[in-house]
C-alpha cells in the first residue's frame, strides 16, 4: 500500500522520476514476496518436516503441531480476516496519531503522506526483524524518507522519538511486571 502510494508520488514530481522505475520494481518484489508466502506455506512445512525428520528425529511432534496449527487457522478464515482488519486498524490509528502529532508541531502534511510514510516505516521496521526493537532502523528511515513527502528532517527525528517514547512508555512498566512476577514465583 505505501510503496503503491509512493509510487503515485514519485511520478508527479518531475525531480523524483528517476526513482519510480525502483518504487515499482519494490511494488512488484512485494507482489511476488506476498503470492510466494501464500504458495509456498504448506511445500515449505513439509519440506521441514521431512527435513526436521532426517536430522532431529525429535522434531517430529514439534512440526506436526505447528502444521496442525496453522491448519486450524486457516480452517477459520473470519478469523484471519478479522486479524486483518484490526492490524489495519491499528496502523491506521498509528498512522492518524502520528499526523495529529505532526500538527502540533507545525507541519501541514497532508493525512495521505503521513499514510505512506507510517506504511513505509512499519514496513523497514519489519524487515529490520534482526535488530531489537530497530534502534536506529526507525530514526534514519524516518529522516531519509520524510523529506520525499515534503517533511522536514527535525520533524522526522522528532516523530520518531516521539513514538520511541510511546515505546518506552508500554514497555517500561511491562517489563517491570514481568520482573515482580517472576520474583514472586522464585520465591514461592
Amino acid at each position: 500500500c505505501g510503496v503503491a502510494v509512493l509510487l503515485l508520488v514519485l511520478a508527479a514530481e518531475p525531480v523524483q522520476q528517476g526513482l519510480v522505475p525502483l518504487a515499482l520494481g519494490g511494488l512488484a518484489a512485494m507482489i511476488a514476496l506476498m503470492l510466494l508466502f501464500v504458495f509456498a506455506q504448506k511445500p515449505m512445512l513439509r519440506l521441514a518436516g521431512s527435513l526436521g525428520a532426517r536430522m532431529l528425529p525429535g522434531s517430529v511432534a514439534a512440526m506436526a503441531a505447528v502444521r496442525e496449527q496453522l491448519d486450524a487457522i486457516y480452517r477459520t478464515p473470519r478469523r484471519v480476516i478479522a486479524a486483518f482488519i484490526f492490524n489495519l486498524a491499528a496502523w491506521l490509528a498509528s498512522a492518524t496519531g502520528a499526523w495529529i502529532a505532526l500538527r502540533f508541531m507545525g507541519s501541514d502534511l497532508p493525512l495521505w503522506a503521513v499514510l505512506t510514510i507510517e506504511a513505509l516505516i512499519f514496513t523497514l521496521r519489519s524487515v529490520a526483524f534482526a535488530i531489537p526493537g530497530a534502534v536506529g532502523v526507525q530514526e534514519a528511515a524516518y529522516v531519509l524518507i520524510g523529506p520525499l513527502f515534503g517533511l522536514p528532517p527535525a520533524h522526522a527525528l522528532a516523530l520518531s522519538l516521539l513514538k520511541r517514547a510511546r515505546d518506552i512508555i508500554i514497555a517500561v512498566p511491562a517489563l517491570l511486571a514481568w520482573q515482580v512476577g517472576e520474583a514472586r514465583r522464585v520465591v514461592s
